[in-house]
């Protein structure tokens, strides 16, 4: 299920620049709640698709600040999704809304906003 979860973040990573294939997108929420159902761990795979997919769409940021600081951020970030890790089992139906309180979370803070990975801005 690891190697699932580290798919599924790349192919959400996928959906957006550079290589922008924005229909990869709905296939890595639907592998995403497919794993929350059938995986064990759902602390881990939460935060292994959350880290795979902030770790290759915010790569570009190590050229200018390191690698130090760039898997800082990218630990930060995908701290803040481990709220869907909830969402399991029987309460899947709670995936939704809990992600886009995220999202709107992530868009004020830390330092007002770090809005980069709002699935939103790979649909354009």
């Amino acid at each position: 299920m690891l190697l699932v979860s580290i798919f599924t973040g790349w192919l959400l990573s996928a959906s957006f620049p550079p290589i922008g294939r924005w229909y990869l997108a709905p296939l890595a929420i639907s592998l995403w709640i497919w794993i929350l159902q059938k995986g064990k761990r759902s602390i881990i795979n939460t935060f292994v698709v959350a880290f795979t997919f902030n770790a290759f769409l915010l790569h570009w940021s190590s050229t200018y600040v390191g690698n130090i600081p760039w898997l800082i951020l990218c630990l930060g970030e995908s701290l803040l999704f481990l709220p869907l890790a909830w969402a399991r089992k029987k309460r899947i139906i709670f995936f939704p809304p809990i992600f886009l309180l995220l999202e709107h979370i992530r868009s004020i803070f830390p330092f007002e906003g770090f809005a980069w990975g709002r699935l939103a801005f790979g649909q354009a």
